[in-house]
């Protein structure tokens, strides 16, 4: 292994380090770490113009593949699909979660561009389609402040709602769509990790 190959190795078990420091923190109660973790999760996998992840660097992304826990959409359902969160029912609320691998029937093996790009977000109802890559985008992107400025920031970049200043109240709908897209970015995470582990088990 060269100096510049083990310098790619040693970041990248850096930031596992990372996403599961994070990843508990949020399964502790403290949501707002998806934030977090989308902008680790950008540095490991996404490529554009301007930057090189990670995995490219270490010329490993084409090579490896991606675990995708997310079931396939039936538009003869006629019903949003949450590929990656499921609500659970309480006596007076309900919240949003990741799968963390509660369906292992659904795990699969994706190319990283399947992984990234597929709808896994779909609401024909509201004419909005996300994939992975606009889910962790979105959530990355939002606004720091308080929570529900950073709410609507979110939900603004992830489906064009438009806020004032970042101060619009965020109602009962637009919150359950931004726990959906938290809960979705804590699962984006967990598939990358046991992708990792799967293939590069000595950064664990």
């Amino acid at each position: 292994m060269t100096e510049v190959e083990k310098d790619f190795k040693d970041r990248l078990k850096e930031l596992v380090g990372f996403l599961e420091k994070s990843t508990a923190s949020y399964d502790g109660g403290f949501p707002g770490e998806a934030r977090r973790l989308a902008a680790v999760i950008q540095i490991i996998v996404r490529d554009d113009e301007g930057s090189r992840s990670l995995l490219s660097a270490m010329g490993v992304k084409d090579k490896f593949f991606f675990y995708d826990e997310s079931p396939d959409y039936n538009p003869k359902i006629g019903l949003p699909m949450s590929g990656l969160a499921i609500v659970t029912i309480g006596k007076t609320s309900h919240r949003y979660v990741p799968r963390l691998g509660g369906s292992p029937a659904l795990r699969k093996k994706a190319t990283f561009d399947i992984w990234w790009n597929r709808n896994v977000y779909i609401d024909e109802s509201k004419n909005i389609n996300l994939s992975r890559k606009a889910i962790v985008l979105g959530v990355a992107n939002s606004p720091v402040g308080s929570a529900n400025h950073e709410l609507a920031g979110a939900f603004e970049a992830l489906t064009g709602k438009k806020t004032v200043d970042q101060a619009e109240v965020v109602n009962e709908s637009d919150s359950d769509m931004i726990a959906v897209m938290l809960a979705s970015v804590r699962q984006i995470a967990h598939e990358l990790l046991i992708s990792l582990k799967a293939q590069l088990p000595e950064l664990f």
